[in-house]
């Protein structure tokens, strides 16, 4: 009976902790984008949802970064860092997106997201805040 139940906790907590860790939205890659609209808009309307709900935002400062290599200029990188949460353990969120252009409109191909934590070292991590 311990076995069973040792060998039933372990299961769970493998399947439940790649899970925490893993993007949430990345079953909506790749993100196609509208005729004529810039990598910086695609990557707000991505967003959107986890800015805020009906007009209410958590955080006192948001910060875009986006950079594009030239002379191409058909791939981007932007950068979205959510700071000053109103919650106990996660200080920051910051989410980096990867674009290209193909066929004349931007897709984001690849998502990561990282945490910055009140109670833990200083820095950015994948894992869930404590």
């Amino acid at each position: 009976m311990k076995t069973s139940l040792r060998l039933l906790l372990l299961l769970c907590s493998l399947s439940i902790t790649p899970m925490a860790w893993a993007y949430t939205d990345a079953g909506r890659l790749p993100f196609v984008g509208q005729p004529g609209e810039l990598p910086a808009e695609l990557a707000l309307r991505f967003v959107r949802k986890q800015l805020g709900q009906q007009g209410q935002i958590d955080y006192p400062s948001f910060r875009l970064i986006q950079h594009s290599p030239a002379p191409a200029f058909d791939r981007a990188d932007i950068t979205l860092i959510r700071d000053g949460l109103q919650d106990d353990s996660v200080k920051a969120i910051r989410q980096q997106l990867q674009l290209r252009r193909r066929n004349g409109r931007w897709e984001i191909h690849a998502v990561r997201e990282d945490f910055s934590c009140y109670r833990a070292k200083p820095g950015w991590t994948r894992r869930l805040c404590p």
